[in-house]
C-alpha cells in the first residue's frame, strides 16, 4: 500500500512540474512575461557588473596591503640589520678593549718575571 502512495504522489509531483513548466514557459511569451524576462536579464547584468566592480575593488586593495605589508617588514629588517651591526661594532670594541689590557697585563707580567730573574 505504502508503495503504491508513493508512486501516485511521484506522478503527481512530476505532472505538477510538467505543468508549472508549461505554464512558466507560456506566460514567458506573453507581453508582460517578455517584460519580466528583460528585466531579470537586466537586473542580472547589473549584479553580474556590480560583482565585478567590488571584485576589482577588493583586488586593488588586497594588492596595497600586500606592498604596505612587504614595506613595512623591508623597513623593519633594514632597522634590525643596522641594530646588529651597531651592537657588533660596540661587541667589537668591547673585546678590542680587553684584549688590550689583557696584553697589556701579560707585558707587565713578562717585565716582572724578566726584572726578577735579572
Amino acid at each position: 500500500m505504502k508503495n503504491k502512495k508513493s508512486n501516485t504522489s511521484g506522478k503527481i509531483l512530476f505532472f505538477g512540474g510538467i505543468l508549472a513548466g508549461a505554464a512558466a514557459a507560456y506566460y514567458l511569451q506573453t507581453e508582460d512575461g517578455k517584460k519580466l524576462k528583460n528585466k531579470l536579464v537586466d537586473k542580472s547584468s547589473e549584479l553580474s557588473n556590480t560583482i565585478t566592480e567590488r571584485a576589482k575593488v577588493i583586488a586593488e586593495q588586497a594588492r596595497e596591503k600586500s606592498s604596505e605589508a612587504i614595506q613595512n617588514a623591508s623597513e623593519s629588517l633594514t632597522t634590525l640589520r643596522e641594530s646588529i651591526a651597531e651592537k657588533s661594532g660596540e661587541v667589537i670594541e668591547v673585546a678590542n678593549k680587553n684584549i688590550s689590557k689583557f696584553q697589556q697585563g701579560v707585558n707587565k707580567a713578562n717585565e716582572k718575571l724578566n726584572t726578577s730573574h735579572n
